[in-house]
């Protein structure tokens, strides 16, 4: 048995084309029916970002038949963001499995 529940939205993103091992991203998620929005980084590996909680712990833990809204948006390491974000919806399944 491990810490938890593992659950992610994989997001595909344009891998680095300087050669660098990671890129990355600022994350926004808005939970439907709120007006505060969650913000944190994450890093690109292998043109993916997973988006939620690993087994031991993570930015982000989503809820069961919950909306959200995902702002993804590319970053340099110093804070500054592109000037075009894409943004997508999703809702997890009632299947995740809760601690």
């Amino acid at each position: 048995m491990g810490c938890g529940p593992s659950i992610h939205a994989p997001v595909q993103v344009e891998a680095t084309d300087d050669g660098a091992s990671s890129a990355l991203f600022a994350i926004e998620i808005l939970k439907q029916g709120e007006t505060t929005a969650r913000r944190f980084y994450l890093s690109e590996r292998d043109g993916k970002l997973m988006i939620g909680r690993g087994m031991c712990g993570g930015a982000w833990m989503p809820e069961a038949n919950v909306a959200y809204r995902i702002t993804v948006e590319a970053a340099d390491f110093a804070g500054h963001r592109a000037s075009a974000p894409q943004a997508f919806n999703v809702t997890f399944p009632a299947s995740i499995n809760r601690r």
